[in-house]
């Protein structure tokens, strides 16, 4: 499974979307250990981020 710096190292190209990464496993983390609420502002302002993450992630698995 690809973290937000692995993604990096094999996608240099993509740092906008490693990061992106990077949040959503921190914010995961702070959801299920912490049980914290997740702002939908971050959905909203991501969105476009997040479908070509995973337009990225299908071509990998295609490869």
């Amino acid at each position: 499974m690809y973290t937000g710096i692995g993604f990096l190292l094999k996608n240099s190209n993509c740092e906008f979307e490693a990061n992106l990464i990077s949040q959503m496993s921190y914010l995961r983390n702070r959801l299920n250990y912490y049980g914290k609420e997740i702002d939908f502002g971050f959905y909203g302002k991501n969105r476009d981020g997040f479908g070509k993450i995973i337009g990225l992630l299908k071509e990998l698995v295609k490869k």
